[in-house]
């Protein structure tokens, strides 16, 4: 699915998450719990850092967290183009099942590598960096390629093993995290 920028404008992107998340997973209510919080976390991102170009580091202005949701809403306001495109795809092989989640924007990227390893030294202390590390520790993979600007994850289901076999790979410049 696309969401273009009037639309992204309009829906509650956690409330559009966990209504896509309540179809797909009605059954299992841990799955579904991982499944939001990987979805909602990796949308916000493509939309705060590559759609609305927000600085992590306006949380720790003085004013805060508060300035960061004023600018934010200001920008959503301004937003006349760019895209968030998700792709979710369940691989239900009995050895190796998974979901599948890939989200890319129409943003000019970020460097995953340098912010990779910022999360990882610090993320304990920061204001931002923290959900990438969240998403990677409840990933089978996660793994960003070219610019930035698309990452796929693959989240194992019923503990099975990670069923996505391109994700060791290389390709464009991808970066693999496990």
């Amino acid at each position: 699915m696309t969401l273009a920028a009037r639309q992204l404008q309009r829906i509650d992107v956690p409330s559009f998450v966990m209504h896509v998340v309540g179809q797909l997973e009605p059954d299992d209510k841990k799955l579904a719990a991982r499944l939001f919080l990987v979805m909602s976390e990796l949308v916000n991102n493509a939309l705060d850092h590559g759609l609305l170009k927000m600085e992590s580091e306006l949380k720790h202005s003085r004013q805060g967290i508060e300035h960061y949701f004023e600018e934010r809403a200001a920008r959503l306001g301004r937003l006349e183009q760019g895209e968030i495109r998700i792709r979710l795809c369940k691989l239900a092989d009995p050895a190796r099942q998974c979901l599948i989640i890939d989200v890319r924007d129409s943003g000019e990227g970020f460097n995953h590598a340098e912010a990779l390893s910022g999360a990882d030294s610090g993320a304990g202390q920061a204001r931002h960096g923290r959900g990438m590390a969240l998403v990677r520790s409840m990933s089978g993979i996660m793994r960003y390629d070219g610019n930035g600007s698309c990452v796929h994850v693959c989240l194992p289901v019923g503990g099975a093993q990670c069923g996505y076999r391109n994700a060791q790979q290389d390709g464009d410049g991808a970066q693999v995290h496990r």
